[in-house]
């Protein structure tokens, strides 16, 4: 087996393969070598053509006294996928995410706009984008969408999906595709962050409620100098714990609603909250 690989900055492979005395290839399809490469990431097509030329040597197969034998070639075109990362929505993690979670992809060329969705229950194309996720028993489920942009994706994992690796595969609606290699697991929690990049004081707030059943909003963060959000202290109060007042923190999060209730909880510099 000999490659030429002279031609190979122009896009041009020269292959030659003979087989030992005595041996031929039976009738039929084979498989006889895999090519692999790096597509350009300066390319602004999404597809590559495979072809078979006869310069500068002409294709052909022959026996082993160089009679010309009958084949075919048959070009091709490759559909080159794009990198694509997949975190979870609310803590940027891209360790494991679980099924019926909220994810965040970052890509290019995703979609040709910006839409989200304004329908329930939520569609599974939006501007002809779709995500499609394969599990590790084969099941290929289309992914609900809350959001669509060139460089970004919200969606939600499909209920259901096998534990361990699966594919997720995003195509635009002008046949751009990306693809990545995710896990997933039972669980996967995350608190979802105030300065939405899954860092710093969580998005939520809290409610005082007062023994005369009065309820009034405490704001748990406000931005600083250079706008990002900051914690603010809360007010605990001095009747707090006593039958007069009640404090409810309400955070958000994504990824524990298959979590048995009696394993989920809260911990605060180090003590577990009821």
């Amino acid at each position: 087996f000999n490659i030429n690989a002279a031609q190979a900055n122009n896009g041009r492979l020269g292959l030659a393969l003979a087989l030992p005395a005595g041996q031929a290839l039976a009738a039929g399809n084979r498989k006889l070598f895999t090519v692999t490469f790096t597509a350009s990431n300066t390319s602004a097509s999404n597809t590559a053509q495979i072809s078979f030329a006869d310069q500068p040597v002409t294709r052909e197969v022959v026996n082993v006294n160089a009679d010309i034998l009958t084949a075919s070639f048959t070009a091709g075109t490759l559909t080159l996928a794009r990198a694509l990362a997949n975190v979870s929505a609310a803590s940027f993690s891209a360790t494991e995410l679980a099924a019926e979670s909220i994810v965040a992809s970052f890509g290019t060329n995703l979609a040709t706009g910006i839409e989200a969705a304004n329908t329930l229950p939520l569609p599974t194309t939006l501007r002809g984008t779709t995500v499609r996720v394969r599990d590790s028993a084969g099941v290929e489920r289309l992914a609900p969408l809350f959001f669509v942009a060139p460089q970004q994706i919200n969606y939600l994992l499909p209920a259901g999906l096998a534990n361990g690796p699966a594919t997720v595969m995003v195509t635009s609606g002008a046949g751009d595709v990306s693809l990545a290699t995710v896990t997933i697991a039972a669980v996967a929690p995350g608190l979802f962050t105030a300065n939405a990049n899954g860092q710093g004081v969580p998005a939520g707030f809290a409610i005082r409620l007062q023994a005369d059943n009065t309820q009034s909003l405490v704001t748990i963060a406000a931005p600083n100098a250079s706008g990002q959000q900051t914690p603010l202290p809360i007010d605990l109060g001095p009747n707090l714990g006593e039958a007069s007042d009640q404090l409810f923190l309400v955070l958000f999060g994504t990824g524990f609603r298959r979590a048995a209730t009696e394993t989920v909880g809260i911990t605060i510099g180090g003590g577990k909250v009821s």
